[in-house]
C-alpha cells in the first residue's frame, strides 16, 4: 500500500482529519483535477488556491459536510470574496471542464518528460527527472555536496532567465521546477526544453572544467 493510502488508513482508524494541500496542484496541474486523486483517497479537507482565481488572488477551504459548523456570517472578512477573481475563476472552470483539457495536460507532460529524458540521458549533472502532468522536477545529482548542488541550480536558472525562461527552485534549491501554463503548446514546450537543456549542458561543461582544474573527481 502506498504512503498516502497508509496515512489515510491510519487517520480514518484514529478519527484524525486528513487535510491535503492542493494550493499548487489544483485543477489539473498533475494531470488530474486534484492531485490526491492519483492515490484514490478522499481527504477530510483540502486547501485550494492559485489556479482557482484564474491568475487573480483567490483561495478556498473545502471540507466534508461533518465539519460544516460555521454559523451564518462567521466566515466573513474584508479580504474575501473578490468579485473580479470570482469571475476569472468561473471562466477558468469552464475551460477545465472541457473533456480535452486534462487529456492535453497529460499529453504535454509526457511530451516534456520524454524530451527532457532524451536530451539529458547522458547528463552527469542531472540525477533524476520526474513529474506528473505539467509539474516536473529535475534534481541535481545527489552525489554532489549541497553547496555545489545549490550553485549549479542557481547558475542554470540564471542562464534560463537570460534566455527568456523562468525556472523555479525546489527542495534545498537543488531541484529545477518546471511548471508551464496548463495551456502550453507543443512548440512552446520544444522551445522551453531547448533553453533548459542548453543551460544545463553549459553549466555541466563548466563543472567538468572546474573539477579538472582543481583535481576533483
Amino acid at each position: 500500500m502506498g504512503y498516502i493510502q497508509k496515512i489515510r488508513e491510519i487517520t480514518n482508524k484514529l478519527h484524525i482529519p486528513l487535510i491535503i494541500d492542493e494550493v499548487q496542484t489544483v485543477f489539473g496541474r498533475t494531470g488530474k483535477i486534484f492531485s490526491f486523486e492519483h492515490a484514490g483517497i478522499e481527504p477530510d479537507a483540502f486547501i485550494i488556491s492559485k489556479a482557482v482565481g484564474g491568475g487573480l488572488p483567490m483561495s478556498a477551504v473545502m471540507y466534508c459536510n461533518q465539519y460544516n459548523t460555521w454559523k451564518s456570517g462567521s466566515h466573513a472578512g474584508t479580504n474575501r470574496g473578490d468579485q473580479l477573481a470570482m469571475i476569472a475563476g468561473k471562466e477558468t472552470l469552464k475551460v477545465i471542464k472541457q473533456a480535452k483539457f486534462l487529456k492535453q495536460v497529460n499529453e504535454n507532460g509526457e511530451l516534456m518528460l520524454s524530451k527532457l529524458n532524451a536530451k539529458l540521458s547522458k547528463s552527469e549533472l542531472i540525477g533524476d527527472i520526474r513529474g506528473r502532468g505539467l509539474m516536473i522536477g529535475l534534481e541535481i545529482d545527489k552525489r554532489l555536496n549541497s553547496d555545489k548542488r545549490h550553485n549549479y541550480s542557481k547558475s542554470i536558472k540564471q542562464i534560463c532567465f537570460e534566455c527568456g525562461l523562468i525556472i523555479t527552485g525546489g527542495r534545498n534549491s537543488a531541484v529545477l521546477r518546471v511548471l508551464p501554463p496548463l495551456n502550453v503548446t507543443s512548440s512552446e514546450i520544444n522551445h522551453a526544453v531547448n533553453i533548459l537543456t542548453n543551460a544545463i549542458h553549459t553549466v555541466e561543461r563548466e563543472m567538468k572544467k572546474s573539477e579538472k582544474i582543481t583535481g576533483v573527481s
